[in-house]
C-alpha cells in the first residue's frame, strides 16, 4: 500500500502545500508541490477521483451554490459539482470510497444535525444520508477495518467491430483490483444479444478465467455446461457458436503485487453465430465475492 504523506491548505492564499517527504519523527520535509489556487473561505478536500492510484486536491465552497471544485492534476480545476448541499449549516466536506469501487467521491456532514449526505458520483446532488454522531461533532472518514475493495470495471479491445465466421479473432480483456490482481477470483466475458445483463439469446460466447484454479472455462449454451482447460494448452473448447483456442488464450498479470491483469481470448465464430449488433459484457468478481456485475463494454457483429 502506498504511503500517505502530509499537506496543508493555506486559506489566506488559497494554496495547497504538499510534501512527498517520509513521515519521520522530528523531520521538517520541504513542500514538494504548491498546488491549486482557491479562495478565502474554501474548505480543503483530497481523494483519488479517477482511481489512478494518486490522490488529488480540491475545495468545497459554500458561497458558490454548494460547490466542490476538484482537480485530477493538482493544478487546474476539471471537476465542478454545484448544488451539493447537505443538511443545516455549518457543514464540513468529507471524501471517501463509499461503495468500494476504487473511486473516491464526495459528501458533507451537518454538525448541527449529525447527518452525513454522501454520493457515489462526482456530479449531481447527494444520493443518500446517514445519521451518525451528535450535534457539535466533526467528521472523519477512513477504512477502519482494512476491508476488501471491490474490483474495477474492465475494458475489452477491440471494443467494437466485426469478424467473419471461421476467422480467428483475438479479444483482450484488461481489468484491475485495488487490492491486487491476485485478489480477482473470476473474469467473465460474454457476447450476446442485449437484455441489459448479458443474458440475451443467442449467447454466442461466454468464457471465464478462474484465477485461483488457473483455468479457462467455456460455456456451451446448448448443453448448459462448462468446459475447461489450462491457458496456453492445446485444447479447443467448442460449442455450436464458437471455438476457443486455448493455445492462443493467455493471462498476463502485472507484478505479483500489481493491480492489473490482461486476458487474451482466441475465438473462432461459427455459422450459427452470424448476426449483427451483439453486445460485449464483462464481470469481474473478487475473492470476497464483490462483483462489478455484467457491464456492457462494447459491440460486435459476426459476418459470413
Amino acid at each position: 500500500m502506498a504511503e500517505t504523506t502530509l499537506g496543508v491548505f493555506r486559506p489566506s492564499t488559497g494554496q495547497f502545500f504538499l510534501t512527498n517527504g517520509s513521515n519521520v519523527n522530528n523531520s521538517s520535509p520541504p513542500a514538494s508541490l504548491i498546488a491549486f489556487n482557491g479562495q478565502a473561505g474554501d474548505k480543503p478536500v483530497a481523494g483519488d477521483w479517477d482511481s489512478n492510484g494518486n490522490d488529488s486536491v480540491g475545495v468545497y465552497r459554500d458561497s458558490a451554490a454548494c460547490a466542490f471544485l476538484l482537480t485530477n492534476n493538482n493544478f487546474s480545476i476539471n471537476i465542478i459539482t454545484t448544488g451539493f448541499c447537505g443538511g443545516a449549516a455549518p457543514v464540513s466536506p468529507v471524501t471517501g470510497d463509499w461503495n468500494g469501487n476504487g473511486f473516491d467521491t464526495i459528501g458533507l456532514y451537518s454538525g448541527s444535525q449529525a447527518v452525513f449526505s454522501l454520493s457515489n458520483r462526482l456530479t449531481g446532488a447527494p444520493e443518500f444520508q446517514i445519521s451518525f454522531g451528535q450535534a457539535g461533532d466533526l467528521p472523519v472518514a477512513g477504512d477502519w477495518n482494512g476491508g476488501n475493495t471491490a474490483p474495477n470495471s474492465g475494458i475489452n479491445s477491440p471494443a467494437n467491430g466485426s469478424s467473419s465466421g471461421g476467422q480467428m479473432q483475438v479479444f483482450t480483456t484488461t481489468c484491475s483490483d485495488p487490492d491486487g490482481w491476485r485478489n480477482i477470483s473470476t473474469i467473465d466475458f460474454k457476447i450476446a444479444k442485449s437484455d441489459g445483463n448479458g443474458n440475451g439469446v443467442p449467447l454466442v460466447l461466454w468464457v471465464q478465467f478462474d484465477e485461483g484454479a488457473n483455468l479457462i472455462r467455456f460455456y456451451d449454451p446448448d448443453l448448459q455446461a462448462w468446459l475447461e482447460g489450462a491457458p496456453g494448452s492445446n485444447l479447443v473448447l467448442s460449442s455450436r457458436f464458437a471455438d476457443l483456442y486455448l493455445s492462443g488464450t493467455g493471462v498476463q498479470g502485472s507484478v505479483p503485487t500489481g493491480s492489473s491483469v490482461q486476458v487474451t481470448w482466441s475465438v473462432v465464430f461459427k455459422e450459427a453465430a452470424v448476426r449483427n449488433n451483439y453486445k460485449q459484457y464483462l464481470k469481474i468478481t473478487d475473492d470476497a465475492g464483490l462483483s462489478t456485475g455484467f457491464d456492457k463494454v462494447g459491440f460486435w457483429s459476426v459476418t459470413r
